[in-house]
């Protein structure tokens, strides 16, 4: 994630307020039902500053055994999703969850991936489609640090993107555009802007689909490193005084100055994501690792 005029990651002030849209019915349309609840949810001004301890549990942090991959989101008890060009076939990755710093020895699991599925219609030259899932090897427990997001099943639930003129994105991506600029060793939250879907078709020199969100703010944005990442919004419930984070987006890529990004609209993926994750979840649904 980039800012510039500053060498901290963020420039100003960015308060980060909820959504106040209202999601009609339960939190049954959810995926998981109890998603999107992290361990301190609470209005957050970020100023220069990483983004909170626990805030995001669904964060996943996508490796090799050599090199950080991807960033990724926790959507159950056996799935992460992410961009579908962040996984390759043949190569051995490994999802961790409760990261927050990099260097420090948090406590964070470690799961391995057992199948990887990326969208039928995913295009791996324009990045169009650009969705997939992992599936893990064993099933995760949630603690207070890790806990899923929320993913909507039904793409009806699509006005509720349109609506929404921001997002905040979190990632472990670059903090600058420039050459010798390195990933973030915290994870870091942004508020970036909606943009219209011209401006990111005349910088990319290619038109964007329905199913693709055009973002950026003037002076912080999403760079190499946060693919894969979550964008979202706090929603409320229309059956009560509940809040759920909802997940919205998946970071697809930027330009090479990271002034503008795609991001893939998730909630347009809502029943490709159930059938995927109803299709190929261990029968049981219990403890047990996957060979």
């Amino acid at each position: 994630m980039t800012c510039r005029g500053m060498t901290s990651v963020f420039t100003g002030i960015a308060v980060i307020l909820w959504l106040w849209l209202q999601v009609p019915g339960s939190s049954s349309q959810f995926l998981e039902e109890n998603c999107g609840i992290a361990s301190t949810i609470q209005p957050k001004i970020i100023g220069g500053k990483p983004a909170g301890l626990g805030l995001h549990p669904w964060m996943a942090f996508l490796h090799t055994p050599i090199y950080f991959r991807c960033a990724g989101s926790l959507i159950n008890h056996w799935f992460v999703l992410t961009a579908a060009h962040c996984f390759d076939e043949g190569v051995d990755y490994i999802v961790r969850l409760g990261e927050y710093h990099r260097d420090s020895d948090e406590d964070f699991v470690e799961y391995g991936v057992d199948r990887g599925f990326r969208h039928m219609h995913y295009n791996n030259k324009i990045y169009t489609h650009d969705i997939g899932l992992l599936r893990l090897k064993k099933r995760v427990e949630y603690l207070p640090h890790i806990k899923p997001i929320c993913i909507l099943e039904n793409s009806n639930m699509k006005w509720l993107t349109e609506e929404a003129t921001w997002f905040t994105a979190t990632g472990w991506g670059r903090t600058s555009p420039g050459p010798n600029s390195m990933g973030s060793r915290v994870l870091q939250e942004v508020k970036i802007n909606r943009r219209n879907q011209t401006e990111c078709a005349w910088v990319f020199v290619q038109r964007l689909t329905s199913q693709q969100i055009c973002v950026g703010t003037e002076d912080r944005n999403l760079c190499q490193g946060d693919s894969g990442g979550p964008q979202g919004r706090m929603v409320r419930m229309h059956d009560g005084d509940e809040y759920r984070y909802v997940q919205m987006g998946i970071s697809s890529y930027s330009d090479s100055g990271c002034t503008v990004s795609i991001i893939t609209d998730v909630v347009s993926y809502g029943e490709w994501i159930k059938r995927v994750v109803d299709w190929n979840t261990p029968r049981d649904n219990k403890e047990q690792h996957i060979l």
